[in-house]
């Protein structure tokens, strides 16, 4: 039983991973990317997240043995060279990565197999919280300037005419910065658990 979840946790984390590294083939070559740069940056954090994060929880949880790990790993590295199973030019870039992945995910299991569950956790908050505040203020930022630039400093024109704002406008308004506070909040959680003083005691 313990196997079989620790299998559907981990396929669970290839697919989300295959879900990055296939979204980054699929946009590393757009045109119409304009700050290319970026993207890959978000990326590529937002993937070491992932892959670190789902790791210690699974293992801190689960306590599966390294022969497990390893196997799990092997499997998971396979899944995210999907994408260049068709394309040559990828599979060396994809190979590297799917290495570099075994050897990272390896290297926090044995620390999340060796330290306490309760400092995994606070660890995991803290990775995960972090830059979840950092995009979510980012994406508070954009969505601030341009509510300004569109709906104040330079109003939408159309055909001579000032174009007013309609329902779907206000509609996404809400929802973005709906969603916005969401992320906000989450983040504020996840850090405040993994910096206060006093944590609850959490069954090994």
């Amino acid at each position: 039983m313990q196997v079989l979840k620790n299998g559907t946790y981990e396929v669970l984390t290839a697919l989300g991973l295959l879900g990055l590294v296939a979204w980054w083939v699929s946009l590393h070559n757009d045109p119409r990317i304009i700050n290319p740069t970026l993207l890959t940056t978000g990326l590529v954090t937002l993937y070491l997240v992932v892959a670190i994060a789902s790791e210690a929880l699974i293992v801190s949880g689960l306590r599966p043995t390294l022969r497990q790990v390893l196997v799990f790993n092997v499997l998971v590295a396979i899944v995210i060279t999907q994408p260049a199973w068709n394309r040559a030019n990828r599979l060396t870039v994809l190979l590297g990565l799917a290495v570099f992945t075994v050897i990272l995910r390896m290297a926090v299991s044995i620390v999340s197999l060796r330290a306490p569950k309760v400092s995994v956790l606070r660890f995991t908050s803290m990775l995960i919280g972090g830059p979840l505040l950092v995009g979510a203020l980012w994406t508070g930022v954009n969505l601030a300037q341009e509510a300004y630039y569109s709906y104040y400093l330079f109003p939408k024109f159309k055909e001579g005419y000032i174009t007013p704002m309609r329902w779907q406008d206000i509609v996404s308004l809400v929802l973005l910065w709906g969603g916005t506070a969401i992320l906000l909040y989450l983040s504020y959680r996840l850090l405040k658990y993994a910096f206060r003083h006093h944590e609850p005691s959490v069954a090994a």
